[in-house]
Parts: structure tokens; sequence; C-alpha cells
């Protein structure tokens, strides 16, 4: 009875979990309303590579635009693009699947390396309704693969180990190989990743000193094989840096800080303001956090504290390490810090702790008293506390933080509706877009700004000039419109500015109301 009620909990945190990560990420039949608005460049940069290589056939290990991004995740999206369309939906709910999975796997790891079912549902629990977790599994970044990798390949590693005397000798070696797969995969989410390897180093200093006590060198082969398959599944990764050195770093090292006069000094401040953000001040990015507030919720952080204190008495040496590792990648750069982003893969040991802590808690406040009415408290105070986050974490991310303004602008604005906008034209209207930004130009030599455009309209490469009468134009080449007949000037951004000087030139144009009114855009045509 109590095991399948454990796993009644389970499947309910996992439902509550994907709730969390797919609730309003489409529009609906009411609505076009969608958390998070819009769709940040980054997202459609990824979007516009993804509709590329369904087009041209050729899926990619590595895309050098925007700084350089590893190739599985936005070929997993160009999938998820042949079967819902080029939409952001279709590129956010990859990331809320490995959101709702990395969750599973918390589960899974917990339970393994813990040997604890009611801190691995805590830690399962905790994670679910994180605010940190929640907000980078519903936006379109290859980020949100890292901590689901790691905790699965972790987890296949120590489920081996530890049943190695009563496996099939073949299982064992399907399971080694698998969790080297996973690990390896990794590698392809994220470059903070790269600092995964030192976490083996426990677990493989354990593996040989187990190996040596039962004198079966045969033993070791479970690690040997991890890493082996761990290396065979980035060769494509590390041949493609090989050939492109300079796409190792991307830019990696602009942002260093060995750029600075005290590196020492500066990681040291870097690694504190990162390790407070849990408390105090956490991301000001809008895109990553409500500007300021603190990653993990009062209560929460209060348990992570205690779970800490616990995982050094109690040699949780994994978890202390996961923290540490992956603080490193933060700490030893100098741009956004705290970096909400940047130090996701510390997600999963951060809950794990959180959950120890709280499970420490409720044991000891229920040992300190016999009395039946205390401990139905204590009982009643665990469950207005899980229910309490579950509700803190519904209003924190859906009305305050995806309902504000600044969220909003965070995500590009009104860019992404302007090409939805686009697509409902006729193609034989002729239709400019024009911007008077000229930096951050992408492989096109257009502005990044304008990518959640080029997502919309399917206008990236392959595509020339003008496919669908979809015009990019610069302020500078104003003079190249055709606008004696009808057209449509799509104004970006300075929308009166631009306006202003497209007149100069055209002194015909109006702002066409009946558009501003129906889908809130300014869009100038000729009387």
């Amino acid at each position: 009875m109590r095991e399948r009620l454990h796993i009644v909990f389970l499947i309910g945190i996992l439902f509550l979990a994907l709730f969390f990560r797919v609730w309003r990420l489409a529009p609906t039949t009411t609505s076009n309303l969608t958390v998070p608005p819009g769709l940040f460049s980054d997202e459609a940069m990824n979007g516009s590579n993804a509709l590329e290589a369904l087009e041209t056939g050729k899926f990619k290990v590595f895309y050098r635009e925007n700084n350089g991004r590893e190739g599985l995740f936005i070929n997993l999206q160009a999938l998820s693009i042949r079967i819902l369309g080029n939409t952001a939906f279709a590129l956010r709910i990859v990331s809320a699947l490995f959101g709702t999975a990395t969750v599973l796997a918390v589960y899974l790891f917990t339970k393994e390396y813990l040997r604890d079912n009611h801190i691995a549902l805590l830690a399962s629990f905790l994670l679910s309704v994180s605010f940190w977790h929640i907000m980078f599994s519903r936006i379109g970044f290859r980020a949100i693969m890292a901590p689901f990798f790691l905790t699965t390949g972790l987890w296949l590693l120590y489920a081996v180990w530890d049943r190695r005397n009563d496996l099939h000798h073949a299982r064992v070696l399907l399971g080694s190989a698998l969790g080297g797969i996973f690990f390896g995969l990794g590698f392809y989410s994220y470059i903070a990743y790269r600092a995964a390897p030192l976490l083996l180093l426990p677990a493989l200093a354990l593996f040989v000193q187990s190996a040596r006590k039962e004198k079966n060198n045969c033993i070791i082969c479970i690690p040997a094989l991890f890493v082996f398959f761990a290396f065979v599944v980035t060769i494509p990764l590390t041949l493609y840096f090989l050939d492109n050195p300079g796409d190792f770093l991307g830019r990696t090292g602009q942002i260093s800080i060995f750029q600075s006069e005290y590196p020492f000094f500066a990681f040291l401040k870097n690694a504190g303001i990162t390790f407070q953000m849990f408390y105090f001040l956490g991301d000001f990015n809008a895109r990553h956090n409500i500007p300021g507030n603190p990653l993990l919720w009062w209560p929460i952080a209060v348990f992570f504290t205690i779970g800490l204190v616990l995982a050094f008495r109690k040699r949780y040496w994994l978890l202390i390490s996961w923290l540490i590792v992956m603080m490193l990648p933060v700490a030893v750069s100098n741009e956004g810090i705290p970096h909400a982003l940047r130090s996701i893969i510390m997600i999963p040991p951060v809950f794990i702790i959180a959950a120890i802590g709280f499970a420490s808690a409720l044991v000891t406040l229920y040992h300190f008293t016999h009395s039946r009415f205390v401990q139905t408290i204590v009982t009643a105070l665990a469950v207005i506390i899980v229910v309490a986050h579950v509700i803190h974490t519904y209003n924190t991310y859906f009305i305050e933080w995806g309902e504000s303004a600044l969220t909003k602008e965070s995500f590009g604005g009104n860019l992404y509706n302007i090409g939805l906008f686009l697509n409902n034209m006729p193609e034989d209207t002729l239709k400019y877009v024009v911007t008077d930004e000229t930096e951050t130009i992408d492989r096109t030599g257009r502005p990044m700004s304008l990518e959640p455009i080029l997502f919309a309209t399917d206008t990236y490469l392959p595509h020339p000039e003008g496919y669908k009468n979809i015009y990019y134009k610069t302020t500078a080449q104003l003079d190249s419109l055709n606008c004696q007949t009808d057209c449509m000037i799509i104004p970006i951004r300075n929308s009166y500015a631009i306006f202003a000087l497209a007149r100069k030139k055209y002194p015909n144009l109006q702002f066409d109301r009946s558009i501003e009114q129906k889908y809130q855009l300014l869009v100038a045509r000729p009387k």
C-alpha cells in the first residue's frame, strides 16, 4: 500500500511539473497571451537555424551564429518545428519536456544516491515548483538539457554500481554504457557542462577503493565503460572543435575574469555573489528572474541551509562537489553576476540538499515530542508549506513576472507578433521591415533584433532577399523602397523616428490605423 501511495505521489509531482512547464506556453482560441510573451532573439536564432536545417537537410553538430551553440538542442527543435510549425511554442515545448524529465531524473538519482524514497519525493517536488527551473523550462535555450543529462548519467552510474553483484553481466555493461551516453550528451548542451568531468573524480575514487576491497579488478569495468561511452558520444563535437578551435571558447574569453587585473580576487567575489543569490539578491536580468529576487523562496532557503550543514556532516561529497564544480563556470565569468542561466547545472543539488533539510526538520520536530497533537501540527505545517509553495510559485511566475511590461520588453516586445502579422498579409503586397539598428548582425547581415520576425516568417537562409515579398532595410536604405503604389512599411523600435525619415522620401505615407487597432502595430502605407 505504501509503495502504491509513493508511486501516486510521484505521478502527481510529474503532472505538477508538466503543468508548470506547459500552462500558457501556447496561445489558445480565447487568448493570444503566452508566458513568456513574444520570442527573444536568441530563441528565434535557434529557430531560424532549425528551419535552415530542415530546408537544406544539413543538421550541424555546432551552429556558429550568435557566438556559437552546440547543435543537439537546435536539431531537436527542428523536429518539433516539423511537427508543430515554426512557432514559439514549437521551440519552447522542447525545453518544457526536458524540464519535466529532469524532475524525474532528480527523483531517481536522489533515491539511488541517498537511498531514501521520502527525500527523493521531496527533492522532485521542490524542483517541480522551482521558479528558477520553471523559468528555463519555458524558454528555448539549450542550457535546460544540461541538468537532465548530468543527473541521468550519474543516476545510471550509481544504479549499476550498487547492483553490480545482483545484475546479469550484460545488464551491468548496458547500464554503464547508457550512463556514459547520457553523460556524454551533456557536452552538447551548454558550455558550462565542460566542468562536469570533475564530478566523476569522487565517484571514480570510491569505485577504485571498492574494487580493491572486493579484490575484483573487473569491477573497475563499470566506470571504465561509462567514461569510454561518454568519450565516444563526444567525438563528433571534439572533431569539430579540432577543425574550428576558435569556436571552442566562443565569447567565454571576452567575459572571463582573466581579463581583469586581479583574477583570483575577482573569482572569490563572483563566487560569493553567486552563493548569496539563493538568499538575498538574484539575477537582475528580467529574462531570467524577477530582477533582484533571490532564487529560492525563503522557507526553501532555510531548508537548503539546514541541508547543506547535514550534507557536510554526512559526507555527501558528490552533492557538495556538484555545487562547487558547477559554480566554477559562473565565478570565472565577469558578466551579469549573479547569473541564473549560467548557474543552471547547480539546480539539482540545490533542491536535493533543500529536501534533505526539509526532511530533517520534519523528523526532528516529530521526535522532539511524543504528543500526537504536536505531531499533527507538524504534519499540517508541512502540508501548508507545500501548498503555499505551489501557490507562491504560480503567482510569482505567471502573474508577477509573466504579466510584467518589463518581461514583455525583455523578450523583444512586439517583434514576434510582427512576424505573425506579416504571415497573414497577402504575399503580393510589398512589405518593408525597417530598423535603425546596425550592431550585432547575423550571417545575413541583419541585426539580431530581427530574428523573431525572420523565424516567424521563415525568411532566414536559405531564402533570398525578398522571399514572400518581405524586405529588411535599414534607415540608410530607405531610398531603395518602392512605395509609389501600394506597400507596407513596418518600423522597428523607434517607430515614429523611422516614419519621419520615410515620409521625407515618400510624403504620401500615413499610419494605417485599422492595422494599429487590430494588431497593436504601427504600419505605414501610401494614402
